[in-house]
């Protein structure tokens, strides 16, 4: 029975007199007082969509629920004659009874019947339908009677709701007619022919200030023909849900583009409707009242924005690639493809891009934005394909060079002292040796001193491995192991201090015992208990407490709903723990706030400050500190503001920690994100994002704190030991070695653990040789490596050939000067020594002669004999020139400088 199908959400076709007898069968007539064919098509958007399955169930339960009636009387009005020509004819939506409906109700009861003197009362059931038609004078208005009828009905409003794109259109239409050949209308003609009409209150009224915004709407909408199908493409995705939900609020859309070009004003359009797709844009951040006003910050500005920003780098970044036309496999064409494809990219992820946030709100575009999110991308991948160009034309003419420079140098060059010419193997892999390059003697005192670093980093320095499943009761039994947990304070004003950065950590779903670097509240949750039971020593839960000695430090990185995630840490099911809170605000200087603020979010009003909530178990008292590095605008630790902050410098090995890939993999597991931003969709070579090459080298963490911060931190808050639950990088340990406060931390994975530790090593030792870091600063040190380096210098610099001049009174043994000639004048002491000189006692030419006393004579000055005895004097010896080679052969020069020179 084809009426059966009512159940499901029924028909909306036309009413077929045929399909309805043959379904009740057996000779069922239809009698109708009047035509039922006449169906007001004009009241609903399809004509595909179901019929009102509630009115068919009202009338089952008022005619048919005692079985078949007589007879079934139905009136119905039809107000327009089905005459209307407005613009919506076909897009209107009333709920009022249709032709079909009685013909469904009936059908539907039929099949319900259980008996067969019921279904033989169904097939005899006089069924009248009765029409209405209101009359009207012939210069009645149809069409507001129509939409007047509409607007009343207060059945279901959600389906009569005007749309805003069908209210505009209505207006610029009903506009236009009222214009006609005369030529001008004005905006008060047509409010006031719909000032009589009556509108629902979910409608919006067309008052004058309306009707002025809505043609100013349609003037920039036919300029750019793509906003009308991107509006109709959000209405038919999300009907009453679309992001573009009154006429009013994409005027104001309109307003927040300012002069903007009609591209650019069809762009935003699309990137709020790419939001709305990707559900990460609700309709509260695109309201009327978020976009009106002019020192708001809002999603338009942003996209507007990143819009800008593209065009410039697609006429600057293509502009600079120098291509010639022979390199077949990469052709302009082909980078201009792809780099469409990385705008396409962007237009998708427009909303996710935090350092366009950042950029809106500083009001400029800082200098590091060219480095993240896809923007970022973008540029890489231009540079890159440049790059690989170069590099693969210097390596070919590198080649070409070494090819002929290795052919003259076979010929010329003969092993000396039966020694080979073949370099060994392993100097391919020296410069991995930190004492590759050094003497004996260097290498000894390198030795000596990272030895003492060491020792440092042994006694201070705890390194822990989580358990791979983070279980609370493992983590707490391996801190009250620890040696860190046994310590006590150096005073009662000092604090065990317990941090956890939610930038730092993360875990992969599939292998659990790989991180990656993104916020994960469960190991929040037991790392954080871990710690308080160790520190309280009591094995249930409900008996734990906040220790008045222990200090719990959560950063939020500018995410402050997670604050509320890690307080829960402090309260069980039957134990709310006694607390106290305080708020440090944090702040970033621009050249880095990307890096610590870079999320992946829609909301607009993205906060720049950094919040750290520091819990103790009673308010929180410092005694007052002098800020070390932080004290511009707050001098000490009684202020709640630190900062700005700078994060080290990424491009600097010795202050950040860069790994490969393949070894950062290792760290924190291969699901981690990339650090120039997210991978375009479909990845590859070709779009310039993916996966990046194993080889290719990057900071460990791209958002831990710098040194300098943690160092503020542990001297500011009194930090007698420090428990770090979320290592990356060494900053934080190295800072704890600064202060000589212990410092435990619970590393990913043993290679974590081993890597973190060489590394921490390393960056002490680089420190003991920096003035700036007066802490861990060794004078001894430096003067002792800088002796052996400057011999070492000395000794590569004794080769070539020289010629000098020595001038001065060799009787006396006062000639600095011809001292000072005669040392250049013995350089090249295998080489041919041409010197010349004037003294007292006469004067001698020749080519390998000197003349007078200076310091190539051989009863020099006195200079000249004291550097003569202690061998550094250069030609020291007999007057000759090859005496001065061979007499003291194997021995270091140093060069003295004379302020005669």
């Amino acid at each position: 029975m084809p009426a059966l199908s009512v159940t499901d959400g029924g028909s909306g076709a036309r009413f077929c007199q045929v399909a309805c007898t043959q379904a009740l069968s057996n000779g069922g007539i239809f009698r109708f007082n009047a035509s039922i064919f006449i169906h007001d098509i004009r009241y609903r958007p399809w004509p595909t969509l179901p019929v009102n399955r509630a009115a068919i169930l009202e009338q089952l339960e008022t005619h048919y629920n005692d079985g078949p009636p007589e007879a079934v009387p139905f009136d119905i009005t039809v107000a327009s004659e089905g005459k209307d020509e407005d613009l919506m004819s076909l897009e209107g939506k009333l709920k009022r009874l249709s032709p079909e409906e009685p013909v469904f109700a009936l059908l539907y009861a039929a099949a319900m019947a259980e008996t067969d003197e019921d279904i033989v009362g169904y097939q005899g059931l006089l069924l009248n339908v009765h029409y209405k038609v209101v009359s009207r004078p012939p210069n009645a208005d149809f069409a507001k009677e129509a939409m007047t009828l509409r607007e009343k009905m207060t059945d279901d409003v959600r389906a009569i709701k005007r749309t805003p794109l069908s209210m505009m259109l209505l207006m610029v239409e009903k506009k236009k007619e009222i214009k006609g050949p005369a030529g001008k209308v004005t905006t008060e003609k047509v409010y006031q022919y719909f000032k009589g009409c009556h509108w629902s209150k979910e409608s919006e009224a067309p008052s004058m200030n309306f009707l002025e915004n809505c043609f100013s709407l349609w003037n920039k909408i036919e300029a750019a023909p793509g906003i009308l199908e991107t509006v109709q493409q959000a209405e038919m995705d999300f009907n009453q849900d679309s992001p573009f939900s009154s006429v009013q609020q994409m005027y104001h859309i309109t307003l927040a583009c300012k002069k903007a070009s009609p591209a650019k004003m069809a762009w935003v359009f699309e990137g709020i409707l790419d939001g709305a797709r990707a559900k990460v844009l609700s309709k509260e951040d695109i309201t009327k009242s978020r976009l009106s006003g002019a020192d708001k910050v809002t999603l338009v500005h942003v996209i507007a924005l990143k819009y800008d920003v593209l065009q410039e780098l697609l006429h600057t970044e293509l502009a600079k690639l120098d291509i010639s036309s022979q390199d077949g496999w990469f052709t302009v064409s082909g980078s201009k493809g792809s780099f469409v494809d990385l705008v396409d990219h962007i237009i998708f992820s427009k909303l996710h891009d935090t350092c366009i946030r950042s950029c809106v709100k500083l009001n400029k575009v800082p200098a590091d934005v060219l480095l993240y999110g896809s923007i970022g991308v973008a540029v890489s991948s231009l540079q890159k394909r440049q790059e690989q160009l170069r590099t693969e034309a210097k390596e070919e003419a590198a080649a070409q060079l070494k090819s002929v420079t290795e052919g003259e140098q076979a010929s010329a060059a003969q092993p000396a002292n039966g020694e080979s010419a073949v370099v060994p193997i392993a100097t391919a892999t020296a410069e991995d040796d930190e004492t590759a390059d050094m003497d004996d003697e260097m290498a000894e005192a390198w030795a000596r001193w990272k030895a003492k670093a060491q020792d440092k980093v042994r006694r201070l320095v705890e390194l822990l491995v989580r358990p791979s499943n983070s279980s609370s009761e493992e983590m707490c039994q391996m801190l009250r192991d620890c040696a860190t947990y046994k310590l006590p304070l150096p005073s009662d004003k000092h604090y065990h201090m317990h941090v956890y950065d939610c930038k730092t950590e993360g875990e992969c779903k599939t292998r659990p015992h790989v991180r990656k670097p993104v916020h994960r509240p469960m190991y929040m949750l037991g790392a954080v208990q871990a710690c308080l039971k160790a520190r309280c020593e009591e094995e249930d839960d409900d008996a734990i407490y906040i220790t008045n000695d222990s200090l719990y430090c959560f950063f939020d990185a500018c995410k402050h709903e997670h604050i509320a995630t890690f307080e829960k840490a402090f309260n069980t099911e039957n134990n709310k723990m006694q607390k106290s809170r305080k708020i440090l605000y944090i702040t970033y200087d621009e050249s880095t706030l990307l890096r610590r603020t870079r999320l992946r979010c829609h909301d607009v009003d993205m906060d720049v400050v950094e919040h750290a909530c520091m819990i103790t178990q009673d308010p929180l008292v410092l005694e007052s500190r002098k800020r070390l590095f932080f004290s511009k605008d707050t001098s000490s630790n009684k202020f709640n503001h630190l900062g700005p902050v700078t994060l080290e410098d990424i491009n600097d090995a010795k202050v950040e920690w860069l790994l490969p890939v393949v070894e950062k993999r290792e760290i924190l597991g291969d699901t981690r994100k990339e650090g120039s931003g997210p991978c375009p969709l479909g990845g590859g070579e070709d779009l310039g994002g993916g996966r990046k090459a194993l080889t290719d080298v990057e900071p460990l963490s791209w958002h831990a704190n710098s040194v300098n911060f943690w160092r503020e931190m542990v001297h500011g808050y009194f930090a007698g030991t420090v428990t770090d639950l979320t290592p990356q990088n060494e900053n934080c340990a190295v800072a704890c070695i600064c202060h000589g406060v212990p410092y435990v931390a619970l590393c990913n994975n043993p290679i974590h653990k081993d890597k973190l530790y060489d590394r921490i090593v390393k960056r002490v030792v680089n420190l003991m040789q920096d003035e700036n870091c007066a802490a861990l600063y060794e004078s001894v040190m430096v003067a002792d490596l800088a002796r052996n380096e400057q011999e070492e210098q000395g000794t590569e610099q004794n080769k070539g050939r020289g010629k000098g001049k020595g001038k001065g009174r060799g009787k006396r043994g006062k000639g600095k000067q011809g001292a000072a000639a005669g040392t250049e004048g013995a350089k090249g002491g295998q080489g041919d020594n041409e010197d010349e000189g004037q003294g007292n006692g006469g004067e001698e030419t020749g080519p390998n002669r000197k003349g007078g006393r200076g310091k190539g004579g051989k009863r020099g000055g006195r200079l000249g004999q004291s550097l003569r005895k202690r061998g550094r004097g250069r030609g020291a010896g007999p007057s000759d020139a090859d005496a001065a080679a061979t007499s003291f052969p194997g021995l270091p020069v140093s060069i003295v400088h004379h302020k005669d020179e």
